[in-house]
């Protein structure tokens, strides 16, 4: 990958440029959906934190919802305003505002930093096991010690909670009624392809009785799973 500050798809101005679905997907794909752990140049940009945390789960969910949709255009926004990108309907003369959050977060990228130092390369945060504070932390990876059934349950029952917490917090904001929002859930280490139906039911269950938001999108990092919630019909 070029350096940061040679790269021109890295500039706000291209980054929100309109963009049909399959063009928006395709752009995302071929620019940065191969990137390195912590020590890829990448990183070094500050706009690389936008592109990890909205710009490609933004991707992954115009590829599964929209598809090869006519007459839809994605448009980022990377200012303040109360949400992340627009969908713009070109026949109806209509938009919908999407918000969008993950459920990594700083403190994942600050393990994988460290990991990095000591080790000259990083597994993904899910994958490493450390005790200590920081400074003075001892790190293993998990596989190291293999995977039993109760640390599989511990990375679902941890990942489910993130995904709830990012949920809530967003829930306490005001937002148009008409926003969607777009959590970006870890479908490596979190919760695997056969567990999805599984945090289906558990969404279904906890959030979708009371949904702020018109509707509700998680979007797997690997860009396999995706799972859809609608507000509820009042009676």
């Amino acid at each position: 990958m070029t350096e940061p500050s040679d790269n021109p798809l890295l500039c706000e101005a291209e980054l929100e440029r309109p963009r049909s679905p399959a063009e928006f997907v395709r752009f995302v794909e071929e620019n940065f959906d191969k990137i390195d752990g912590p020590s890829d140049p990448f990183w070094c940009n500050p706009l690389s934190k936008r592109v990890a945390e909205e710009i490609r789960p933004l991707a992954s969910f115009a590829k599964h919802y929209f598809s090869s949709k006519d007459g839809v255009q994605i448009c980022p926004k990377l200012g303040n305003q109360q949400y992340d990108a627009q969908i713009i309907f070109d026949d109806k003369h209509e938009f919908i505002n999407i918000e969008i959050t993950v459920t990594t977060n700083g403190q994942d990228r600050s393990i994988e930093l460290e990991f990095l130092s000591e080790h000259g390369y990083a597994p993904p945060a899910s994958d490493i096991v450390y005790d200590g504070k920081k400074g003075n932390r001892q790190f293993t990876e998990a596989w190291e010690n293999g995977e039993e059934s109760s640390d599989r349950q511990i990375k679902k029952e941890k990942e489910y909670c993130q995904i709830k917490e990012r949920y809530n917090n967003k829930k306490q904001k005001n937002y148009e009624s008409d926003t969607w929002l777009v959590i970006c859930f870890d479908d490596y280490a979190g919760f695997r392809q056969n567990e999805i139906s599984e945090l289906k039911e558990r969404i279904k269950s906890d959030l979708i009785s009371d949904l702020k938001f018109n509707r509700l999108f998680l979007a797997g990092q690997s860009g396999n799973n995706f799972l859809k919630f609608e507000k509820p019909c009042k009676a």
